[in-house]
């Protein structure tokens, strides 16, 4: 049985790193789509529709968990499930994840990871579950991460399942090596 990686990323990216961004979520689609696993993700445009794209582009399978007021609907989806508050949105998206994946993104996209990692210390997620920040600019938070633990604002090692990495090769090295 093939598992399913949540993705969570940008779904409106505008910077000038925008065409680098866009290419990683395709080809981060593509390598999962080869490897077996299906994906979920918020479906909407940006790096998520790149996502989808090169998931569906590989012949793998994406499911599109949206909101209401932002509904999508790409050939590349394989079903969609629509809610109408964010948290509820969110829920779905990780309670279909036997693996996190973070690409470049937002508020939304930290909200994701910190709300996983939050779960994961609380055990309403198994901390064995990878949770995995792809690219450069996910250094920031790790810094960040890091300080809280040092001053004692992060219990013991709930940070510890939070695995940083810079390519979408890398991520999906670590997704196998975990998962299978």
């Amino acid at each position: 049985m093939s598992q399913t990686v949540s993705v969570f990323c940008a779904s409106s990216p505008s910077g000038p790193k925008t065409d680098e961004y866009m290419a990683m979520a395709r080809r981060f689609g593509q390598l999962l789509a080869r490897d077996g696993y299906r994906c979920v993700n918020g479906g909407g445009d940006g790096l998520m529709r790149a996502l989808s794209e090169g998931v569906h582009s590989e012949g793998g399978e994406v499911y599109c968990v949206c909101l209401e007021d932002y509904p999508v609907s790409h050939a590349s989806h394989s079903g969609t499930e629509v809610h109408r508050l964010l948290t509820d949105r969110q829920l779905a998206i990780i309670n279909r994840g036997d693996a996190f994946v973070a690409l470049p993104g937002g508020t939304g996209t930290l909200f994701e990871v910190c709300e996983v990692l939050a779960k994961m210390a609380l055990g309403e997620i198994d901390p064995n579950k990878p949770l995995i920040c792809v690219g450069e600019d996910w250094k920031y938070i790790k810094l960040h991460f890091d300080h809280m633990v040092r001053q004692g604002l992060i219990f013991g090692n709930s940070t510890g399942p939070l695995n940083f990495v810079f390519t979408v090769e890398e991520a999906i090295d670590l997704l196998n090596r975990r998962l299978r």
